[in-house]
This record gives C-alpha cells, structure tokens and sequence, in this order.
C-alpha cells in the first residue's frame, strides 16, 4: 500500500503544528517585549526624577 500525501492532507496536518509554533513565539516575543516596555518607562521616571532633584539642589 503506497502512503499518497496530497496538498489538503499535508495542510490538514501541518496547521495545528504551525499555530501551536506560532502561539508560543507571539508569546515569548509578547513577554521579552512587555518587559523591555516596563524597563523603558522606569528608566524614565528615573531620569526625570533626577532632573527634578538636580533642579532642585
């Protein structure tokens, strides 16, 4: 009995595999994204907080 894979069944088979592959990059990129975001705004507030402080002094 010779095995016949067909574009349909090839499909059929590879999309879970893909989605799966897909959802978990989004998510590792969502999360290494999301901290650099809150790293970012700290560095901020820091900053300016020093510039208050200096303008202060």
């Amino acid at each position: 009995m010779e095995m016949v894979l067909d574009a349909v069944s090839l499909a059929a088979f590879a999309a879970p595999l893909l989605a799966k592959g897909a959802e978990a990059f989004t998510k590792a990129a969502g999360e290494k994204l999301g901290g650099k975001i809150v790293d970012f705004c700290q560095a901020v507030v820091d900053n300016r907080r020093s510039n208050r402080q200096a303008a202060l002094a």
